[in-house]
């Protein structure tokens, strides 16, 4: 069985949260709230393919542009 492990944490503020998860060789992007958590996105297994900086800007950038078509 694979564990999983929280491999790190930033704290954004009024309760909002991003963690890395692992499981196994899987890495993953989780944002978590006070209503809720909501799964990012998968983040390269090699660290040096797209550092976590970047792939969170990303990421950011992507929500905010679906938020201005709704």
């Amino acid at each position: 069985m694979q564990r999983l492990r929280v491999a790190d944490v930033c704290a954004l503020g009024n309760r909002q949260f991003v963690f890395v998860i692992e499981c196994g060789e899987e890495r993953h992007l989780i944002g978590a709230w006070a209503n809720g958590i909501r799964h990012l996105s998968r983040l390269p297994s090699n660290v040096e393919e797209e550092p976590f900086e970047e792939q969170l800007a990303a990421e950011l950038k992507s929500g905010e542009e679906g938020e201005d078509e709704a």
